[in-house]
């Protein structure tokens, strides 16, 4: 049976976190959603899973749009 657990998505208080990555792609979301037309403001950002060894270079956050939408933001800040 595959459920969708709920959860209740908090905004991220930046000044807090002490997770560099993370906070390089949130910063990354007000020009993302002008570019994909989602409101900027508003937004709440929930961290996925991943794999430990990509921490350092890798996140992946959901957002939840102040309009409701859902995306998914894959921000990978390694080199190639």
């Amino acid at each position: 049976m595959n459920k969708k657990l709920p959860y209740s998505p908090v905004r991220l208080d930046l000044s807090s976190m002490g997770n560099e990555v993370q906070q390089r792609a949130i910063t990354l979301w007000s020009r993302i959603a002008n570019e994909a037309g989602f409101p900027a403001e508003g937004a709440r950002f929930r961290n996925m899973r991943i794999n430990s060894r990509m921490e350092h270079r890798r996140c992946v956050l959901e957002i939840t749009a102040a309009d409701g939408r859902i995306c998914v933001l894959l921000a990978d800040f390694g080199e190639n």
